[in-house]
């Protein structure tokens, strides 16, 4: 732990450095060309690094172009959030008790786990012995559940799960599999472990191959509802595995859990109900999150849409108005425009996460962020929520591994989309900031990611 510190200690200075012996400035356009080149690359690729020491620029490549950046958008989401809310910003859930009924309070808390819920349900059955109705109150934010320009076909998987004020388990269901005896469906085990969800096993356990139907795990998405199919085929010696898919309706999802729970702590409730609290109640519990700088480590690392998308609604949340994204995205521009000196009017930006195709930025953009950043006094909090090369955990741990401490930076990965933007150590050129957005292709970003990687080793060679 004492290392890690010193380390980004030693990142943060570096990143400060104005030394100009360290820059030679003799512009590496070829080296960058050959890379390029011998990758045979057909997609559109837009490049820009820049010296952090006097802003100098090393190299770019239609750096002024709108791409679609995938998530290195969090990038702009992070920042914003940092700007706008405070590094130990955190979120309240509440449990309220008025006239015998229960009320539990979202206020779009995305770490919100099945275990906090379990203990919440705990204390309130301890102070409380009767409850005629729970009512749902997630009217903190909007009730738009999806980002503008989402894919329709996204379905059931976790990266694109429902937005929501009250949001449990990031609106996943884990759906534990492993295999039967051999004709028999496979062993399945969920948690939480709800009504809220139906599932119909239609698999079978074979001891062989031949002909082998995958194992599927789908929810009816198309009609919206949380009815599960399992079905293909698992292999008698698979190991034990575990997949999580989204639900419909992440306020009643909740609210059903919590009912759950509150049943098995000896405390029955029969009804839900979803609305507004309309009256002062007594808060009987709370939960306070995790702060903002947590939050971000796991947005940076996982990539987590969800966190990501109520941070938008979080930004655009006052006293006299619930968290939308429209009036999120709206602060949004107004700290690129006022603060990092971007021309709003070029830009697109439409979600919190760039799980949209909608989205439109320039490396050129992206780099007047990261220089920005670097300038501010969140600097140290900025760099230390985003992973470095090989990191465990993190989109880059397979990624970038010799280079380790020398590159911190984002991932980015949507169909035909690959990004990677972020700080550089360079012992030729000092500190740099970088985004290379790759669009266009078709398949596998694998070589696209070989160009990304093979430049910013380039940038920390000795």
């Amino acid at each position: 732990m004492i290392y890690k510190i010193l380390i980004l200690c030693c990142t943060s200075l570096l990143l400060s450095c104005s030394s100009t012996s360290l820059f030679p400035f003799n512009i590496p356009k070829n080296q960058i060309d050959k890379i390029i080149k011998n990758n045979q690359s057909k997609a559109s690729i837009s490049i820009k690094i820049v010296s952090l020491s006097d802003e100098s620029t090393l190299y770019e490549l239609n750096s002024e172009k709108l791409m679609t950046p995938a998530s290195n958008l969090k990038l702009i989401t992070a920042a914003a959030s940092l700007h706008f809310l405070g590094t130990n910003y955190s979120y309240k859930t509440y449990v309220g008790y008025k006239d015998k009924d229960l009320i539990l309070i979202g206020n779009g808390d995305p770490t919100l786990s099945i275990q906090t819920l379990d203990s919440l349900s705990n204390i309130v059955s301890k102070k409380i012995k009767k409850v005629n109705t729970l009512f749902l109150d997630a009217t903190s934010m909007d009730s738009i559940k999806y980002g503008q320009g989402w894919m329709w076909d996204e379905g059931s998987e976790e990266f694109s799960a429902p937005i929501g004020a009250l949001t449990l388990n990031n609106n996943c269901i884990n759906i534990e599999y492993s295999p039967g005896k051999p004709g028999e469906p496979a062993t399945i085990n969920i948690q939480p472990n709800t009504q809220y969800i139906s599932i119909s096993n239609q698999s079978s356990t074979v001891d062989d191959t031949i002909n082998f139907k995958k194992l599927e795990i789908n929810r009816d998405w198309l009609n919206q509802t949380n009815n599960f199919t399992i079905s293909g085929e698992i292999f008698i010696e698979t190991t034990v595995d575990t997949i999580k898919k989204n639900i419909s309706n992440p306020t009643l999802f909740t609210g059903t859990v919590f009912k759950e729970f509150l049943n098995n702590a000896g405390l029955q409730i029969n009804n839900i109900e979803i609305g507004a609290t309309k009256e002062t109640i007594d808060t009987i519990a709370e939960h306070t999150s995790d702060s903002l700088k947590h939050i971000l480590k796991s947005i940076m690392y996982e990539s987590d849409n969800l966190s990501s998308e109520l941070l938008i609604k979080t930004i655009g949340r006052d006293k006299n108005s619930l968290g939308t994204s429209e009036s999120g995205l709206k602060m949004i521009k107004i700290f690129l425009a006022d603060d990092v000196g971007v021309d709003t009017s070029e830009i697109r930006i439409v979600d919190g996460s760039g799980l949209s195709r909608y989205n439109l930025l320039s490396t050129e953009q992206i780099v007047q962020l990261l220089i920005y950043m670097n300038k501010t006094d969140l600097k140290s909090s900025f760099i230390e929520v985003l992973p470095h090369g090989g990191e465990k955990g993190s989109r880059l741990e397979d990624r970038l591994i010799t280079s380790g401490e020398k590159i911190h930076a984002k991932t980015g990965s949507i169909s035909g989309v690959s990004s990677l933007s972020g700080y550089a150590l360079s012992p030729k050129y000092g500190p740099l900031a970088f985004s290379i957005i790759i669009n266009g292709f078709v398949g596998s970003p694998y070589e696209y990611r070989q160009i990304q990687d093979q430049i910013c080793e380039w940038m920390i060679e000795d």
